[in-house]
């Protein structure tokens, strides 16, 4: 079954990758947005350390 498997893709390569693209895209598209949200929700803390990096603190001059 393998064998005539790899032989049919093979002989029809345009469809093989149009059905790679149509499993692969569906599967990037959820994993992106599945990270952005998940990326998106920090804590206090969490948004704090964003901001400041590797600093320990932030100084801001006003006036």
């Amino acid at each position: 079954m393998l064998r005539m498997a790899r032989r049919e893709a093979t002989r029809a390569r345009g469809r093989s990758l149009l059905v790679l693209v149509m499993i692969a895209l569906p599967v990037l598209a959820v994993t992106a947005a599945d990270v952005v949200m998940r990326t998106a929700d920090v804590s206090g803390s969490e948004a704090l350390e964003r901001r400041l990096g590797a600093a320990d603190a932030r100084v801001r001059f006003e006036g």
